[in-house]
């Protein structure tokens, strides 16, 4: 006869692997290829440092070897139960010691100046080893400039296709617009393309 390879349970259900511990009410594992799916899932993960963790908390979760994708995703690096700040993503993809990627995503956040809640279509969280990336506004002054606002959005359309597009307006440059732009065509051929006008 065929054996079941499939592994189910109803929760609290909790399940570590390598970093990450999960929480879901139910899953369900098929034990010859590794994948899961979870319902009502919390996920803890490390961040950006071994100092630091991400928790996802998704209303479906995925697991392919590692890969997750979701839905209704809240994710944030507030440890506290009801957190500070937090981003909700109606999809998501994350790639383990890379990055978080949110769909039709809402930010909001419950300390300091931000006017919340503030939306992006997509939106890039990178994990482990990344340049800084500034998303808030800044805003200054100085002698070349003047008075200025300067914002960065990122875009996000595959591995291969993503990067960030600027807005500046200067009282005494004017409005500057710009993009980075990295692109994969194979394995082997990449590269980053930038452009900023005033």
């Amino acid at each position: 006869g065929t054996e079941s390879k499939l592994l189910t349970g109803k929760g609290p259900v909790f399940i570590t692997l390598e970093d990450q511990d999960i929480r879901a009410d139910s899953f369900s594992m098929n034990l010859e290829s590794e994948e899961f799916t979870a319902s009502n899932a919390r996920v803890l993960t490390e961040g950006y440092d071994a100092s630091s963790s991400i928790v996802i908390h998704a209303k479906e979760l995925k697991d392919q070897k590692g890969f997750k994708t979701g839905s209704g995703g809240l994710i944030t690096t507030c440890s506290y139960q009801t957190p500070h700040y937090s981003m909700w993503a109606e999809s998501f993809q994350f790639y383990p010691n890379e990055r978080v990627v949110g769909q039709n995503v809402v930010f909001k956040n419950s300390i300091g100046p931000l006017p919340t809640p503030f939306w992006f279509p997509s939106y890039v969280y990178e994990i482990g080893e990344r340049k800084v990336v500034y998303l808030m506004p800044v805003f200054g002054s100085n002698r070349i400039e003047g008075t200025f606002f300067k914002s960065t959005f990122d875009y996000y359309f595959s591995r291969d296709n993503h990067g960030s597009v600027y807005v500046d307006v200067m009282t005494k440059k004017g409005i500057g617009l710009g993009v980075d732009h990295h692109y994969g065509l194979t394995d082997t051929i990449e590269g980053d393309l930038s452009y900023y006008k005033l």
